[in-house]
């Protein structure tokens, strides 16, 4: 008679680490598990600040662009499609508002909003030689800006200096047809008289982007007696 060989008893541990795992592969599961949580927690805290960040960033421009308390603010002020181009009107019917939102709209760091009259004051010093490092950076930021409102053209004072200085930037945008949107209280042949034919030309041209008169009341005064 033929007698089988008996199959070997399969130890109960051994059975179970088919099934489980061994004892260390288990543990480095759980470690690796746990390292995930860790880094999905690091990473959503993360995107957390960024979007405080983004936020208090938001606030301070339109506190510094509006000119009045984020509070009030907040909510009067949301983003809108950005359109380069040529805002004008009476003062107070809401073009720097405006403005802002449309800047507001593109990524950070591609915008820029200045008025005329901190710019002239930039220019101005950078030709005698007054600017310090930040309002060097702040110059050299504006001029290379992917996105430029600026606000309150025909405000400033008409000088040679200062029709040299704004020739200057329109020309070089214009040039590059780069995305510029400019506010006036004048409307363009006003602009063309006080500015002068060449200033007013590329201020106006249709590489920057359309003409929009703004009509209304004075925002400002709205309230008082």
């Amino acid at each position: 008679m033929i007698v089988e060989p008996l199959e070997p008893i399969e130890p109960e541990e051994e059975r179970l680490w088919r099934y489980v795992g061994p004892p260390d592969d288990e543990a480095a599961r759980l470690a690796r598990l746990e390292r995930e949580r860790e880094a999905q927690a690091r990473a959503a805290a993360a995107e957390e600040h960024r979007r405080q960040a983004d936020e208090a960033r938001r606030r301070q421009a339109i506190e510094k662009f509006c000119g009045i308390p984020t509070t009030d603010a907040f909510d009067a002020v949301r983003p809108k499609p950005w359109i380069g181009g040529f805002l004008y009107g009476p003062a107070g019917v809401g073009k720097t508002h405006e403005a802002i939102c449309r800047v507001l709209s593109v990524p950070l760091g591609s915008g820029v909003f200045v008025g005329v009259l901190e710019y002239l004051d930039q220019a101005r010093d950078k030709e005698l030689g007054r600017l310090d490092g930040f309002r060097e950076r702040r110059l050299c930021t504006i001029r290379k800006a992917e996105h430029l409102v600026l606000d309150d053209i025909g405000l400033n004072r008409v000088t040679p200096l200062s029709l040299e200085a704004l020739y200057r930037l329109v020309d070089a945008r214009w040039q590059t047809k780069a995305e510029t949107l400019v506010t006036s209280n004048l409307t363009p042949k006003e602009l063309a008289s006080l500015l002068g034919d060449r200033i007013a030309s590329r201020v106006l041209a249709q590489e920057f982007g359309p003409r929009v008169e703004m009509t209304g009341e004075d925002r400002r005064l709205r309230g008082r007696s």
